[in-house]
């Protein structure tokens, strides 16, 4: 009796283990499962990564350049307003006499030359013929020459020089314009003409 208590307990024994079996291999299933969804999180991921980027056209970036420095434009164009404006944009105040036979004609002349040369109406880059670089260098030659304004249009209203520390701001203002266009330029591979090369090319045609 002994030895078959024995026997029967062992076989109980035995009977045992596909129980734990049967815990243990879902387990393994599971963890084998959440590797295997993981590896492939991160390769996803990867793929996610190595997507190619949408590259922004360099008139886009033009754009957006000219945006910012009509931004900046804000800090001289009270200058300009005072001095320029009414000749160089579509906001001109026409003084008392403007009507006067002859008068009107030769005024409205005056200021249809000036706004093919540079108009301030739209901001910045300025409307007239030239390109934002020759337009810039344009206006910081005739003011340092004073002929911005013109002396006629002096003559007819006092005050409107343009003076020392307005100047200065001006200069500033054009200078570092300037030189974040040239930098855009150089950068993107657009072409243009330096500042000054017209004038060094007029100087070496007189010699």
């Amino acid at each position: 009796m002994h030895f078959t208590a024995g026997t029967d307990r062992g076989k109980e024994t035995q009977m045992r283990v596909p129980r734990y079996t049967k815990i243990i291999l879902p387990l393994l299933a599971l963890f084998a499962s959440g590797s295997l969804l993981a590896h492939k999180g991160e390769k996803h991921g990867e793929e996610e990564e190595q997507q190619p980027k949408v590259e922004v056209s360099v008139q886009e970036q033009l754009d957006s350049l000219y945006a910012r420095i009509n931004l900046s434009f804000a800090t001289v164009k009270p200058i300009l307003q005072q001095d320029c404006y009414n000749c160089h944009s579509n906001q001109t105040k026409y003084p008392w006499y403007y009507k006067i036979p002859g008068i009107k004609g030769m005024i409205d002349g005056d200021i249809k030359e000036a706004r093919k040369h540079v108009d301030f109406s739209n901001g910045f880059p300025f409307g007239g013929h030239g390109n934002p670089l020759e337009d810039l260098q344009a206006i910081r030659d005739e003011v340092a020459e004073g002929d911005m304004p013109p002396f006629s249009y002096r003559m007819m209203h006092w005050g409107s020089t343009i003076n020392g520390t307005q100047r200065d701001s001006l200069f500033q203002w054009i200078d570092s314009t300037m030189k974040i266009l040239t930098g855009f330029y150089d950068e993107a591979g657009i072409p243009y003409t330096p500042p000054g090369a017209e004038h060094d090319d007029d100087e070496e045609s007189e010699d």
